[in-house]
């Protein structure tokens, strides 16, 4: 994961640099809060805690609409028929 995440973090900064262009990634963004540079290493961090975070959201809303579902009947036939 660390590997694929490097290589990411990479290949965006030094053509950004080169080009002078903001990048509008939400990565980019994030790092451009805290007001100073950041290395490969903490930019894979941050990523890595951006995809770990975003998986776990995904898993708690589906959950969380599962259990809804099951307490709500006429919601899930009303789903089941979209």
């Amino acid at each position: 994961m660390h590997a694929c995440t490097r290589s990411r973090a990479r290949l965006r900064t030094p053509a950004l640099v080169a080009l002078q262009v903001k990048d509008p990634s939400m990565l980019r963004f994030l790092i451009d809060l805290r007001g100073e540079e950041v290395d490969n290493k903490q930019m894979r961090d941050d990523l890595i805690t951006l995809l770990i975070a975003g998986h776990e959201t995904t898993a708690a809303v589906l959950t969380f609409t599962t259990l809804a579902l099951y307490e709500n009947p006429e919601c899930l036939a009303k789903a089941r028929c979209a």
